[in-house]
């Protein structure tokens, strides 16, 4: 039996000059099943007939069935892989600036995926920017900020502010998923990839510096202690030689 494409639902039979008009195949009892049609060629060469075999054909012998495409997970950028684990089964209650809590899975941030889409509030149905729009449809996960050198600056976790990695706290990133950062309100100015800034950024107090004024007079200035810590004019205002309209450039 060779197989065939036919639209047809009718089963033909031989005509008298190829059979008699008797069917070339027992009738079977009716299946239901995926429309089937075969060509059967009898012993009389002249007689090449279609039998529809929809009737009685199984449906577990279908001739065309596509299998289901894999879904192959994604662990960031070889050279920032996302940290955690992954395909656990639980859930993690995350609690928002707002006062809001979302249920998220328990491999929250194994991997790449968008996932809070569909799970924050911002991210379902009427919310901002709303399911499957802007940084909800972005896919990220967590990493090791030292092990992470990608030319886009980790930034710290927020969903896990306790959690640890290494004794260190968690960092999070989209960039070794491919995806942007519109999350993010303030975003850290501390370099460029490969030429960092060091330092403690973010600390209080102040620190005494002692720098030449006009004259090269020595005097004690009282910076802030995060000082170098991050990209910023620091000495602006605070230098003898950066106050008023004629301090020099470097001064800003």
């Amino acid at each position: 039996l060779k197989p065939l494409l036919a639209s047809s639902a009718r089963r033909r039979h031989c005509t008298s000059s190829c059979g008699g008009g008797r069917p070339l195949l027992p009738a079977l009892p009716p299946m239901k099943v995926a429309v089937a049609t075969v060509a059967v060629v009898s012993s009389t060469p002249a007689c090449a007939v279609s039998v529809d075999v929809s009737k009685w054909w199984p449906q577990s012998l279908a001739l065309s069935q596509k299998p289901k495409a894999q879904v192959i997970p994604h662990f960031g950028d070889t050279r920032c892989p996302c940290i955690g684990f992954d395909n656990i089964e639980g859930e993690t209650i995350v609690a928002f600036g707002d006062g809001t809590k979302a249920s998220y899975p328990a491999d929250l941030g194994a991997r790449c995926e968008a996932w809070d889409d569909g799970r924050s509030a911002s991210c379902k149905e009427g919310g901002d920017p709303g399911i499957g729009n802007g940084w909800c449809a972005q896919k990220w996960c967590y990493v090791d900020a030292c092990n992470c050198d990608i030319p886009v600056m980790a930034k710290m976790a927020v969903y896990v502010p306790d959690a640890r990695y290494r004794g260190k706290s968690v960092f999070y990133s989209y960039a070794t998923c491919g995806g942007e950062d519109s999350w993010a309100k303030v975003k850290p100015e501390v370099g460029t990839h490969g030429c960092r800034c060091i330092g403690f950024d973010n600390i209080p107090g102040t620190i005494d510096i002692k720098v030449k004024g006009s004259g090269g007079k020595v005097t004690d200035v009282a910076y802030p202690a995060e000082i170098g810590g991050s990209c910023k004019a620091w000495d602006d205002n605070l230098h003898p030689l950066c106050h008023g309209e004629d301090a020099p450039k470097w001064c800003k």
